[in-house]
């Protein structure tokens, strides 16, 4: 297990809290040889934090506090549009999200992708929220956390 410090930059992308590195080795003669580049599985938070997340930014647009909306945020200007997430502030009802899903290549994650490289479809989540009003709601794992990155229909 190895543990960095997490990020989102455009340059170098996504990097993770932690991952279990594994090195391959094999005999040699009398001794051994390690390659050089391990097989690198990412260690993601869990995904019922994702639907928390996504909620809780839902529920602080509907309350109009751009603050804590966007202490919730990855990024300060949100990839993506949803139509279903114009005008929230101030409208009222429940949050109610319908789960999560990986995000897939298509509309909803060409900018994310062209910004983050197809290695975001690999972390990026989305959790589909029915009411108030239906939309996606697109997160990346920053630390032990899920923030918002993007919006989608």
């Amino acid at each position: 297990m190895v543990e960095h410090e997490p990020g989102l930059d455009p340059f170098r992308g996504l990097s993770f809290a932690r991952e279990t590195q594994t090195f391959t080795g094999r005999r040699d003669g009398a001794g051994w040889l390690v390659d050089a580049d391990p097989s690198v599985e990412p260690v993601l938070p869990p995904e019922p934090l994702a639907v928390e997340a996504a909620t809780s930014w839902v529920t602080a647009v509907q309350a109009c506090d751009k603050a804590k909306a966007a202490g919730l945020q990855a990024v300060a200007t949100l990839f993506g549009s949803a139509e279903g997430a114009v005008g929230l502030c101030g409208k009222q009802g429940p949050v109610t999200p319908a789960g999560v899903d990986r995000l897939t290549p298509g509309v909803a994650s060409t900018d994310i992708v062209a910004q983050y490289t197809t290695d975001a479809l690999s972390w990026g989540r989305v959790v589909r929220i029915t009411s108030p009003a239906p939309f996606g709601v697109v997160l990346a794992p920053l630390g032990d956390r899920w923030r918002v990155l993007g919006l989608t229909d």
